[in-house]
This record gives structure tokens, C-alpha cells and sequence, in this order.
């Protein structure tokens, strides 16, 4: 594959990459608002599905039997399966399933699981919100990737981050293909520019393994391949060198060195 094609494919890559960080940032966001527009305690549901619910259950001593269960019914039924310590906060924690009949109409079932000492009106109510089908499910729902494509919106985050990292890695495997082509011909393209009082320092991917070395002088190229002025290299490593440039136009970004 030739230089030009090499770069061709960089280049969409890059641009590819970065549609996949646009779309990465959109699913994200989405995920997070649609989480903080719902409160924790509101259940989506069809009938017949069986959901995992957990909350604070008081003290650390507390026992299945001392717990107390409101709204339990034949259309929702409420089965505590265990009490286990909390991890942020301490105390214990219920850890229950609810389990919906498949011949529960749909609505809004409010279930209360709590200690026989604190009082019903105390504790956040569990709200079992059965649908209708899937249809009413998933235009239930405040995200709108998943109102609109039925996808999860933090799957597809995690489905646009692979493409991004894949992308980017591509890349940059590109990239050091470009910059080693480029080395054998004895030019490189300038990744830093600063400006000094003097005029302006680059930084290259030409080092002593390439031949370069300090009171060494190159040609500076714009992106169209017309001539800035020279660079005189004052530090150099073994893949990268830093120069002085002296000339009349500023050097910008995509310009290249060239060995004379």
C-alpha cells in the first residue's frame, strides 16, 4: 500500500474515530440523565417478569421476620430472600424478588418493605409500574435511545467506546507506518511548534538513528511542499530532535523537515 493510501486511511480513521467520540458522549449523556430523571425506587415491569429489588432494613441484628410488608398482592408478590450488611452506609440491607403474575393488569403497585419499629409512612414506597407489552415498556422509558432504537443507552456507550479505542489504535499504528516511511526518506512531520524570541522551535521525528545530530540543518516544508526556511538542531535524542527555525514565514501545523 502506498504512502498516499496509508495516509488516506489514516485520515478517515481519525475523522471515523471521532464521529464515535461524538456518538460515545450522546449515549453517555442520555444514560445519565435518564438515571437521574427516575427515582431508584421505580420498577419497569411486563407481567410475569421477576425483578431484583434491595433497601435499608434497619439494624444489623434485623431478621427476615422482623421485617414488615405492605402492598404485597396477588398481582405483585413480594419474597425477601435475604438480609445482608449494607456496603456504604452500614447498617443491613433486604434483598427481595418481586414477582409479577402474568395476568396482573397494568399499573402503578406501591410496596413498602421495612422494620416493624419504623413506621409505614416513614419509608420510601417501592413503585411496581407494570405495562400493558413491550410497546408501552419501552415509550415508558426517559431515555431516548432506548424510547427510539429499544438499545440500552449505556450498552451502546460501551459499544462506542470499543469502536473509538479500536479506531484510535488503528491510528496510530498508521501513524507510526507514515512516520517510518517518512524517516527512510529522511523527512518528518513537525508534532510541536513554539515560539520563542528568537523565532520558533519544532519538535520531529528524526533522531541520532537517523543520521541527525546538533549544528545539523534541514529544510522546513509547508503542507503544500514550499519552502519556509531552516531548521538548526539543538537538542536530539534517538528518534526525535528539537530546532531552531530561521526564516521569513512561521512555521504551521502539517509542515515537515527534510534532510539535505
Amino acid at each position: 500500500m502506498s504512502d498516499a493510501r496509508v495516509e488516506a486511511w489514516r485520515n478517515a480513521l481519525a475523522k471515523l474515530g471521532a464521529v464515535c467520540c461524538l456518538l460515545l458522549a450522546v449515549s453517555l449523556l442520555d444514560a445519565v440523565i435518564a438515571k437521574f430523571r427516575e427515582p431508584p425506587q421505580v420498577f419497569h415491569a411486563l407481567p410475569g417478569e421477576v425483578l431484583q429489588a434491595t433497601g435499608p432494613a434497619g439494624e444489623k441484628d434485623q431478621g427476615i421476620a422482623d421485617l414488615v410488608i405492605t402492598g404485597d398482592s396477588a398481582a405483585v408478590q413480594i419474597s425477601v430472600d435475604a438480609i445482608r450488611p449494607g456496603f456504604w452506609l452500614g447498617g443491613a440491607m433486604w434483598h427481595a424478588r418481586v414477582t409479577v403474575s402474568p395476568n396482573a393488569a397494568a399499573g402503578d403497585y406501591v410496596v413498602r418493605i421495612h422494620a416493624r419499629q419504623i413506621p409505614a409512612d416513614k419509608v420510601q414506597a417501592l413503585h411496581i409500574v407494570v405495562h400493558a407489552d413491550a410497546a408501552d415498556y419501552q415509550q415508558s422509558s426517559k431515555s431516548v435511545i432506548r424510547r427510539v432504537l429499544n438499545l440500552s443507552p449505556w450498552w451502546m456507550t460501551i459499544v462506542w467506546a470499543a469502536c473509538a479505542a479500536v479506531n484510535f489504535l488503528c491510528v496510530f499504528v498508521l501513524s507510526n507506518r507514515i512516520d517510518q516511511s517518512l524517516a527512510q526518506e529522511g523527512r518528518a512531520g513537525i508534532y510541536l511548534i513554539r515560539s520563542t524570541d528568537g523565532g520558533q522551535e519544532i519538535v520531529f521525528g528524526l533522531g541520532s538513528r537517523n543520521g541527525v545530530e546538533a549544528g545539523t540543518q534541514l529544510d522546513v516544508l509547508d503542507k503544500s511542499g514550499s519552502w519556509i526556511g531552516f531548521a538548526e538542531v539543538r537538542k536530539v535524542t534517538e528518534d526525535d530532535a528539537l530546532a531552531w527555525v530561521k526564516g521569513d514565514r512561521p512555521v504551521e501545523p502539517e509542515s515537515m523537515v527534510v534532510k539535505r
